[in-house]
């Protein structure tokens, strides 16, 4: 789903999880535990919607439940609202994460 929306977003990890890239700022990250997984670094916004739409959210991350199916219109939707923030955000300053 991640390269179907931002086609130009590079693999790779962070905090010890897989994760996406886009103009060398952070995109998404991932993780499955035992209940859920989540989606990580997804900032205020990508949040309230997902909590609009009743899943669980704290702080940018997203959790949703292993005995249903991923809302793919949904993570699409947030992560083209994730892109549209770091391409606002404009160039990322040396140094900085």
């Amino acid at each position: 789903m991640v390269k179907a929306t931002v086609p130009e977003a590079a693999e790779g990890t962070s905090y010890g999880m897989p994760a996406f890239t886009y103009k060398n700022r952070q995109l998404v990250y991932f993780g499955l535990w035992q209940n859920h997984c989540a989606l990580y670094g997804m900032g205020s916004d990508g949040a309230r919607q997902a909590q609009a739409a009743g899943y669980d959210v704290a702080k940018g991350t997203i959790r949703f439940p292993l005995d249903q199916p991923l809302p793919e219109a949904l993570i699409t939707n947030l992560l083209v609202v994730r892109q549209k923030q770091i391409d606002s955000a404009g160039p990322k300053r040396p140094g900085t994460r």
